[in-house]
């Protein structure tokens, strides 16, 4: 219980605070969207929002996992640096090669949705925060492999939410639409960008890394690509089975419809939110426990995160089922609609959670392999239960392929887990465990406020 107390007072206090903060200022940005703007124009813009967050996952897909394993052994200040600087033109590359692919779907009116050409500016406007964003999220994807894991939260989900709220203050008071909107959010996440940009290189600078350079080998774009490449197709994978459901429903659905299932299915990442950053956290130490062959030790330390974030995803989830239409009610009677899409999203962190960090865990012990034919399988049963249900059922019905979906990857994911590494998060013995882990944390607790 010692070794719990000292993780979270040491790095994950701060991702769990990140988290904490970015959740709030993600909930106030939804709200003052819905309230700033027409229900239609809330379409438009929350999910141009959502692409323009995908093609940054998109672009840096992989390259956390890939700086990780590229600097485990290094201690050279400049083959760091070097590592960064490929890495981020790499990304940058990527990102305008994702944003142009982006501007010809909407040319040529792949999405009802950017039909009009006031929308088309709005997904233009994302596209260039987009190009923005890309690579500054290297340097946090630098300072996370470091075990700095905030670095993540505060450059894009804190940086572009508060840029976003006080764009939305400006709207209401001014009560402007969705056109000015745009142009105030590219500007904010402009300075919010160059902001995050100055302090990753003075922290950079001051970062304790060795200056030997005996061993130091340069490293080429081809190198990085070779690091790179096979966690891409994972990261990809990942992210349309977490968000494709929403994603596609913009093939389908309706601006209104549009905003209802993104204010949902943001909302419902509340529910995981503990669960990622932890999944963050752990990702270093379970590549070094792999590497020494601790397999006992990778189970021992994820299970007591594991139980916190199981009681924090079950405890929202619960407040969604019981208060979730007041809370809807929050953003607009229109939004209330919505409430069986947000239970469903929110059920699906409720399982991933409950199964463990299966996807961290297999990309951090060499089992490349297995997770992306298991990631391939969950993204086939997304991919055919939209076309079938969207159509017939619209949000509900994306939100149960992105259910479809979870139970696939979670099933398969903990085979596998299972059959290579004999770790299991879900049977009772592990269950009863992180019942212990609970009261003892609570128990602790209560001792300290006696004292």
């Amino acid at each position: 219980m010692k070794k719990i107390l000292t993780l979270f007072k040491k790095t994950s206090i701060a991702a769990i605070f990140s988290k904490v903060i970015s959740a709030l200022l993600t909930f106030l940005f939804l709200f003052l969207v819905a309230r700033s703007i027409s229900t239609q124009e809330a379409g438009i813009f929350l999910y141009s929002y959502s692409i323009m967050m995908i093609l940054v996952q998109l672009a840096r897909a992989g390259t956390d996992n890939a700086i990780i394993k590229q600097l485990a052994h290094k201690k050279s200040a400049s083959e760091h640096k070097n590592v960064i600087t490929q890495t981020s033109l790499f990304v940058f590359f990527t990102s305008i090669i994702l944003c142009l692919i982006m501007a010809l779907l909407s040319f040529f009116n792949m999405f009802p949705i950017y039909e009009s050409e006031l929308a088309r500016f709005v997904l233009y406007s994302f596209l260039i925060i987009t190009l923005i964003f890309s690579f500054i999220q290297v340097l946090a994807s630098y300072f996370q492999s470091q075990v700095m894991v905030y670095s993540q939260y505060w450059s894009l989900g804190l940086g572009v939410s508060f840029a976003g709220v006080v764009a939305c203050l400006a709207v209401y008071w001014m009560n402007l639409n969705v056109l000015y909107l745009s142009v105030f959010f590219i500007i904010l996440c402009f300075f919010v960008a160059l902001s995050c940009l100055v302090i990753f290189s003075f922290k950079l600078n001051k970062l304790p890394i060795e200056n030997d350079v005996k061993d130091f080998n340069k490293l080429n774009f081809k190198r990085t690509l070779t690091y790179t490449l096979p966690y891409t197709a994972i990261a990809f994978i990942m992210i349309i089975i977490q968000q494709g459901g929403a994603l596609l429903s913009g093939f389908w659905l309706t601006e209104t419809e549009l905003a209802l299932i993104s204010v949902a299915f943001r909302l419902s990442t509340l529910v995981g939110f503990m669960f990622v950053a932890f999944c963050a956290l752990l990702a270093p130490k379970i590549s070094i426990q792999f590497e020494k062959g601790r397999f006992a030790s990778i189970h021992d330390e994820s299970i007591k995160l594991i139980a916190i974030s199981n009681a924090f995803s079950i405890g929202m989830f619960l407040s969604f089922v019981f208060f979730g239409e007041m809370i809807l009610l929050v953003f607009g009677k229109d939004y209330q609609n919505s409430y069986l899409v947000l239970v469903i999203f929110s059920f699906c962190w409720v399982l991933r959670s409950f199964v463990g960090p299966l996807g961290t865990i297999l990309t951090m012990t060499k089992n490349l392999k297995g997770l992306r034919i298991n990631l391939y399988m969950s993204a086939l049963v997304i991919f055919s239960s939209c076309i079938i249900l969207i159509p017939l059922y619209g949000a509900v019905g994306a939100a149960i392929s992105s259910l479809l979906g979870t139970i696939t990857m979670c099933i398969t994911n903990a085979i596998t887990v299972n059959r290579k590494l004999g770790i299991r998060f879900y049977t009772f013995n592990s269950l009863k465990l992180q019942i212990i882990c609970l009261s003892n944390l609570v128990n602790v607790k209560k001792c300290n406020l006696k004292k």
